[in-house]
């Protein structure tokens, strides 16, 4: 296994801006979404508390 590349991929995201999503645009009304991952797939619910689950 080749850390070395590892390792420069890493400082080269630390630089990058970090995106922030308001879940109110994330969602667009709904309280279920579906998010695509290295092909799986998980959902990320609003509960009716506020808090957010992410699963898969």
């Amino acid at each position: 296994m080749n850390h070395s590349s590892d390792k420069n991929s890493d400082k080269r995201h630390r630089n990058d801006p970090i995106q922030r999503w308001d879940t109110e645009t994330l969602f667009a009304g709904q309280s279920l979404i579906e998010i695509s991952h290295r092909k799986e797939i998980y959902r990320l619910q609003i509960t009716r508390q506020g808090k957010l689950i992410l699963t898969k």
